[in-house]
């Protein structure tokens, strides 16, 4: 079955983020950017892997890869624990990232400085899909930061993120 136009347009709108950030690894602004706005058009749907995206994935070691994101989100503990929205410091699962919690008055300055560094954390569920019925959800979800702790990281840049977070935005 052929793809339709509108998976085309969208496959032109995936693949420029990543792309930027391979090849110019040091203009944070600009690929940060395109990232943003690549988030901001996906939708929620059924559409498989990419068969591109099964092949990169085939080329790593999933237990390397988890075993670097333990050893980051335990480092992050290590430095966060008052901060963490998890309690536990030696996940028994792949993080994602190290879930903070903020006053929801002063997330966006800290997201905002800590752009400025460079460091982008990730805000989830700053839309949740409920009713505001739930306003206790709406209000937690308002507090909400994952911090990046993924495998291309290592201890150091651990070290600096939590730092950068403790010193500078708290």
């Amino acid at each position: 079955m052929p793809r339709r136009p509108e998976a085309c347009i969208r496959w032109r709108r995936v693949w420029p983020p990543a792309l930027a950030r391979l090849e110019v690894p040091q203009d944070n602004a600009f690929w940060h950017l395109l990232h943003q706005t690549a988030e901001a058009d996906q939708t929620v749907g059924t559409r498989p892997i990419s068969r591109l995206s099964w092949q990169l994935l085939a080329l790593h070691d999933p237990a390397a890869l988890i075993q670097a994101r333990v050893r980051n989100f335990r480092r992050l503990a290590d430095h966060l624990s008052a901060h963490a929205v998890l309690t536990e410091a030696e996940p028994r699962f792949a993080p994602l990232g190290f879930p903070v919690a903020l006053p929801a008055a002063a997330r966006d300055g800290v997201l905002a400085r800590l752009h400025a560094r460079g460091l982008f954390p990730a805000v989830h569920w700053r839309d949740i899909p409920a009713p505001h019925t739930f306003a206790a959800d709406h209000a937690r979800a308002a507090t909400l930061v994952t911090l990046p702790c993924d495998h291309r990281y290592g201890v150091t840049d651990m070290d600096r993120l939590a730092e950068a977070f403790l010193k500078d935005c708290i």
